[in-house]
């Protein structure tokens, strides 16, 4: 029970790096131009998408 806590707490985490990762490209692209707000959207749930992936197959990894 322990172990899936920690897990549970380590795939938030990777979630909120992926999207501030993906934020401050955002800030990046803010400096040449306006980042629209469906912009940000679409890089955040890109982050999500290619990031969801890999974190769960790491924690199955982990747990085999």
């Amino acid at each position: 029970m322990k172990t899936m806590m920690i897990s549970i707490k380590r795939l938030a985490a990777a979630l909120c790096c992926g999207v501030l990762a993906a934020l401050s490209l955002a800030a990046g692209a803010a400096e040449t131009g306006r980042l629209g707000a469906v912009e940000a959207i679409k890089i955040a749930t890109d982050a999500y998408i290619f990031g969801y992936p890999l974190v769960t197959f790491d924690m199955a990894r982990r747990q085999q």
